[in-house]
């Protein structure tokens, strides 16, 4: 007989439009093999038709979706719930306002998760109706995805292995946030301090806590019991039916590509930092550069930035980005953040280098001037820009390498048995 999961997540992994549906969509879709799955999620009205086509993808998974439903009443009950995190934003909005010095400033300080990780704003009705779910159901394991849903584990019984997949630890984002600023805060330090509290406390009421990487694992072994922690790094699909790309396949045809939505933050901030510290020079060096930004970004966010920026485009979402996007090189200006960025898989996928910051990179084994070329600083990370679109065999030899790299360190079917495994692992059945 199949174990019975339930897996728990904050919106529809569909389409596959950020790294994080991605993660689950793949997994689930080959899990759904070996085990009797059920999921939960929330949803939109407008997104009613994602729903169904998930569902008929999925015919043998059990879908259990919440329309989430806008309301006076709601509205008022949502307020009344969420009183805190509410009062804590605008608390922090006005401690913070003279101290704003930077548009980065006042990109982090608006965007910031520091006010929300707490207090996140759930609905009252999903809570019940996952509840609901659990108490009438005979469950194996309850797996519970992303820290907007961490403290779902206080209503599981205790009979029920309870599993958390943490695709991003909060608190390094955090932390990583108030390193940005330009100015210290003794407040933001104080709310930093009660989140990173809160997370970890939460992630030990959990049977067995998920990482995604190795890098995450040694960062949460501090905090997690020994013999909790199980790394199963995300199953990324790479072209196997391509071989390795020519010398004269690889001809740089003018774009560099960023591929991230505007909703995850440290896609926006990221964008803007390679905006306002690397575009100019490098447009300055390379009169017919463009810049193409693929993903979902507000139609405010875009007429502002092309009105500051030249040969800036925003694509949206693209279901076929390899045709579209090869000969171009990627970069990766990620400052803020943790987990894994599938963005680099897809432009190894695409054929296409990648630049990428540090953190772009992290939680992933490629390496510096061997699978891609790294920095931190605005001046190296243009100069590794331009070493690449006048060396194209330089640009040949780091997508032959990361290639390798991806088939050799990250085998499909070998990570999808090892999260399949997760669920007969001796030492978590065991735990109590």
């Amino acid at each position: 007989m199949k174990k019975k999961i339930l897996i728990v997540v904050p919106y529809i992994p569909y389409p596959l439009n950020s790294g994080g549906k991605i993660a689950q969509y793949t997994f689930i879709e080959r899990m759904r093999f070996f085990f009797d799955i059920t999921i939960i999620f929330t949803y939109k009205i407008e997104e009613i038709d994602h729903v169904k086509t998930l569902s008929e993808k999925w015919n043998d998974v059990i879908i259990e979706p919440y329309l989430l439903k806008e309301t006076k009443s709601k509205k008022i009950i949502s307020i009344l719930y969420n009183f805190k995190a509410i009062i804590l934003r605008i608390l922090g909005i006005i401690i913070l306002y003279p101290k704003n010095k930077t548009y980065l400033d006042r990109l982090l300080i608006k965007n910031s998760t520091l006010f929300r990780s707490k207090y996140y704003s759930l609905s009252i009705d999903y809570i019940n109706h996952f509840k609901n779910l659990v108490e009438n159901s005979d469950f194996d394991f309850v797996q519970i995805e992303f820290h907007q849903l961490i403290s779902f584990v206080k209503y599981i019984p205790n009979h029920i292995k309870t599993i958390y997949v943490d695709h991003e630890l909060r608190f390094i984002r955090e932390e990583r946030e108030l390193k940005l600023l330009s100015f210290n805060s003794p407040f933001l330090r104080y709310i930093y301090k009660i989140n990173k509290e809160y997370e970890i406390n939460y992630l030990n009421k959990y049977k067995l806590v998920c990482v995604l990487s190795e890098n995450d694992q040694r960062i949460i072994n501090n905090y997690i019991l020994e013999g909790k922690i199980y790394n199963s790094p995300i199953a990324l699909f790479y072209q196997t039916e391509d071989t390795l790309i020519k010398a004269d396949n690889f001809i740089f045809k003018n774009d560099l590509v960023f591929l991230g939505g505007e909703n995850h933050f440290p896609n926006n901030e990221g964008l803007n930092w390679f905006l306002q510290n690397c575009w100019n020079s490098l447009k300055s060096q390379f009169p017919n550069l463009k810049l193409k930004i693929v993903g979902e970004w507000s139609a405010q966010t875009s007429y502002k930035l092309t009105s500051i920026y030249v040969d800036i485009e925003f694509l949206g979402f693209l279901d076929e980005i390899k045709t579209q996007l090869k000969n171009s090189v990627f970069i990766i200006p990620i400052r803020i953040g943790s987990g894994v960025r599938i963005k680099i898989i897809d432009a190894i996928n695409i054929g296409a280098p990648f630049v990428s910051t540090t953190i772009g990179l992290e939680g992933l084994e490629f390496r510096n001037s061997f699978d891609c070329l790294v920095s931190d600083h605005p001046s190296e990370f243009c100069s590794h820009i331009a070493d690449i679109i006048l060396n194209p065999s330089l640009g040949m030899e780091l997508i032959n390498n990361s290639k390798n790299t991806l088939r050799n360190k990250y085998n499909f079917d070998v990570l999808i048995q090892k999260r399949i495994s997760m669920y007969s692992d001796q030492n978590f059945l065991h735990l109590k």
